[in-house]
């Protein structure tokens, strides 16, 4: 066990390799964070490590991550850095002026040579320097007369990218066509290597890792691929450790003299005569395999962590436990198909070890377990039915507790929609968090992700007691309440639709959620509502019900017109309230906009709310809030009415979207008689058309008769309740709305009658 102040341990990406490599570390006692751009793959779920999500770990935005978290560890603890892939691997050595000395990495001191060997086009010149068999290759940094570049190949070939995790690893073709549409799909990977095919299948794949201290091997291990996929050209599915110490021989004299540092492997293929043709290095990084190391005995996180923070390194040892490993996200079946080299008995035996299990850890293997199971299934049907269609992209929902840890390609996209509607926005959520939904544990945000990890749609919820017609019931409901004008899913929509998105969702908060009776969804469009209504795959009881209007007029291009167009009471009330207040003397009228303005002005907008005829203000930290967020963005329209000084009428205006909301207002009830109330939405309309110059006025929610006087058109806002009859009190609460529902009918059958 590590002293607290020991360095930590920093894991870039949690696919099953960095998964391993987190896993290895913590039985160790070392602090392990990790960071991850995609929330719904397994090792999202893993407890071996604190988890950071960021936008993206295969670009440059990586290095501005790693850069901020570096802040968040204090200066005197060292922070050791494992990346998991090639492209972490070249964006941290490209970038290495900006992170050295703020991390420890094991190959800082050969960055050049790791960037040399990141490229497949220079491994031909190290083998031939070395004498060691590579496959007679070209580089093709174009696609210009195709024919004559490989023309000193024979076919079949191999092609790959020369740079690391590009669109594709390698693929098999057997003529110079099939190499030409390759090179014309993945026209933007180049520069290609493309290679004669050394024959062979999966078994006669080979590789050797190494650990080095300045060129000098303090371990070794071996081992045998038996599976991949796609076979003989893709990732490793299934390996076993070997003792063969040709494949040591090899690769030291591969890695021999370049002095490098940290972790290295090399790939081999065994041809039909027994000769070994060196397929690829890695560098900089442990391999995908790495679980089969560990389990074996050869700790090489471990080993790393104990030589990059100058501590001493268990001797070396080649005598391992024979073990096979399974990649059990990408072959299901490959236990069951290499169950003769794993079941107790035999003498020759091996261990299992499979990518994503252990018993201290399961979440990882659960996930990964269903994606395989749903996989499976659809490949099933597709079988049965005799389609040929594609399967639809799996997506996976995710729940994070608080706005601020949200993968960046979420917060984007509540940014983005703010753009659309101001109360459906980063700002807006995470203010009503911080105000209204403060309980610990009460907030959540749902975050759907398609396969590739791209953020598709958001649903921030709401989880507290509430009662309904007396009973009391745990709630789900949107992160929406009275303050809020409208409520709605958050998508992507070249990604997926609303009603795909609350499918996904609900049936999430179905399957995966405990400990709740109702989920109101509230309030929302005739559209939205129907979306939810449509909802299907999942036996659940649906109800929806009536809220209230949203007032609203759409054409708003010049005052004089739109005054004129009110119905001529209000015309002649305004006209008399106008001359009332000039009488009584000593009134005067200003909007205010600014963050600096604002604070004094907030306490006489509070002073009128407590004088109205409204209730007391239930959260005014909220309305703070609110308003300060939208003075920020110069969005604030507050519009105060006083008499000597004194504040008389209030309105909270907002103005966005080329829209003016008018979200609250007040008045003094003891200035009734004046309807300083009129006077204010009057100039305050003004305001908005000739100087913003706005193309609409919303008076949002609520049956205020008043409303319909200033607004030419409504539409109505819905609730839908979702009821769990699993549990007593959802059963009631399905009961009260069937007899709901039974009233309503006989009420519509005695009006007919009647």
């Amino acid at each position: 066990m590590f002293p607290q102040s020991a360095p930590c341990a920093l894991v870039i990406g949690l696919c099953s390799h960095g998964l391993a490599i987190a896993r290895s570390l913590q039985r160790l006692g070392i602090e392990v964070h990790a960071f991850e751009a995609n929330s719904a793959i397994p090792g999202a779920l893993t407890n071996s490590a604190h988890i950071h999500y960021v936008e993206n770990i295969k670009d440059n935005s990586l290095v501005d991550d790693l850069l901020a978290f570096r802040q968040r560890i204090p200066a005197s603890r060292d922070i050791v850095l494992f990346p998991s892939n090639d492209n972490n691997v070249r964006i941290i050595a490209s970038n290495i002026d900006r992170l050295r000395g703020d991390f420890i990495l094991s190959w800082e001191g050969c960055v050049d040579q790791v960037q040399k060997y990141l490229l497949k086009s220079n491994i031909e010149g190290r083998c031939r320097e070395v004498g060691l068999n590579y496959p007679a290759s070209v580089v093709l940094e174009t696609g210009d007369d195709l024919t004559s570049q490989v023309a000193s190949l024979k076919p079949p070939f191999i092609i790959k990218p020369a740079n690391p995790q590009s669109g594709f690893k390698a693929i098999k073709c057997t003529s110079v066509t099939e190499l030409d549409a390759v090179v014309e799909h993945f026209s933007g990977d180049y520069p290609f290597l493309v290679q004669e095919w050394v024959s062979g299948t999966d078994k006669d794949l080979y590789f050797c890792a190494l650990y080095l201290d300045n060129g000098l091997p303090l371990v070794s291990f071996e081992g045998n691929k038996l599976a991949s996929y796609p076979p003989a050209l893709g990732q490793t599915t299934v390996a076993v450790s070997v003792d063969m110490p040709e494949l040591r021989e090899l690769t030291t004299t591969f890695f021999d003299g370049l002095g490098l540092c940290g972790p290295v492997s090399l790939e081999f293929k065994r041809d039909e005569a027994g000769r070994y043709w060196i397929i690829e290095p890695t560098v900089g990084r442990t391999d995908f395999w790495i679980g089969l190391c560990i389990r074996a005995g050869c700790d090489l996180p471990a080993i790393e962590y104990l030589a990059s923070t100058g501590q001493a390194v268990p001797a070396s040892t080649s005598d391992y436990t024979p073990t096979i490993w399974f990649d059990s996200e990408r072959d299901a079946f490959g236990p069951i198909k290499y169950l003769g080299r794993f079941v107790p008995g035999r003498s020759d035996a091996k261990r299992p070890v499979f990518s994503f299990f252990s018993w201290r850890d399961l979440k990882p293997f659960l996930r990964c377990s269903r994606k395989a199971l749903y996989r499976m299934s659809r490949s099933l049907v597709k079988r049965v039915m005799g389609k040929q269609e594609e399967a639809p992209p799996e997506k996976a929902v995710s729940s994070y507790p608080r706005i601020d840890v949200l993968p960046k390609g979420f917060l984007s996209l509540l940014e983005k929609k703010e753009q659309d509607s101001i109360f459906l926005g980063r700002d807006w959520f995470e203010n009503f968090s911080a105000t209204v939904a403060t309980g610990v544990g009460d907030v959540f945000f749902l975050c759907l992700t398609d396969d590739c990890g791209r953020a598709v749609a958001i649903l921030p919820m709401w989880r507290h007691k509430a009662r309904f017609h007396g009973v009391k019931v745990w709630k789900l409901t949107g992160l929406s309440n009275y303050y809020s004008p409208i409520f709605d899913v958050v998508i992507d929509a070249s990604l997926t639709s609303r009603e795909d998105a609350y499918n996904c969702f609900l049936k999430y908060l179905w399957e995966e959620m405990r400990g709740w009776d109702l989920v109101d969804i509230y309030p929302v469009s005739r559209e939205a509502r129907d979306d939810i209504l449509k909802v299907s795959g999942i036996r659940i009881s649906k109800f929806d019900y009536f809220l209230t209007k949203n007032f609203y007029h759409d054409s708003c291009k010049d005052f004089e017109v739109y005054i004129s167009s009110r119905p001529s009471r209000v015309v002649n009330t305004i006209k008399r309230k106008f001359k009332k207040l000039d009488a009584v003397g000593g009134w005067a009228l200003s909007i205010y906009t600014d963050l600096e303005t604002i604070e004094s002005k907030l306490r006489d907008y509070h002073g009128v709310y407590e004088n109205s005829w409204k209730n007391d203000e239930p959260y005014p930290e909220f309305i703070n809030g609110f308003a300060r967020m939208c003075a920020k963005k110069n969005n604030l329209r507050l519009g105060i009415l006083d008499i000597d000084g004194k504040a008389i009428a209030v309105q909270l205006w907002v103005v966005a979207n080329r829209t003016a909301y008018i979200y609250k207002l007040a008045y003094d009830r003891a200035y009734k008689d004046l309807s300083p109330g009129t006077v204010l939405t009057t100039k305050m309309i003004e305001r908005v058309i000739k100087i913003d110059n706005v193309e609409k006025l919303d008076f949002l929610t609520g049956l205020d008769t008043f409303k319909m006087e200033w607004m030419d058109r409504s539409r109505c806002l819905y609730g839908v309740q979702i009821v769990n009859h699993r549990s007593f009190s959802g059963l009631v609460v399905l009961l009260i709305n069937e007899l709901s529902k039974i009233k309503k009918i006989f009420r519509i059958k005695i009006a007919e009658v009647s």
